[in-house]
């Protein structure tokens, strides 16, 4: 019989999403970088932006959902 696996302790989900913020800020910092060498201004880049983060939040929280790290 097997046994249930163990849930991880909210230190370790907070920490988890902690990086999966801080992992969506660089990508779309890095994002915005290069659209910015190519256009001249910044409003024309932060639609691009706020699209950039929130599939990169998007992909970071269904990887830790899939992993078990966001379970309540």
């Amino acid at each position: 019989m097997a046994a249930a696996p163990a849930q991880p302790s909210a230190a370790v989900a907070a920490l988890s999403l902690a990086v999966a913020v801080l992992l969506s800020l660089v990508i779309t910092l890095t994002a915005v970088i290069i659209r910015r060498s190519s256009v001249s201004r910044l409003a024309d880049t932060l639609p691009m932006a706020a699209t950039v983060f929130a599939a990169s939040m998007g992909i970071a929280l269904a990887s830790l959902a899939s992993v078990g790290l966001l379970r309540s």
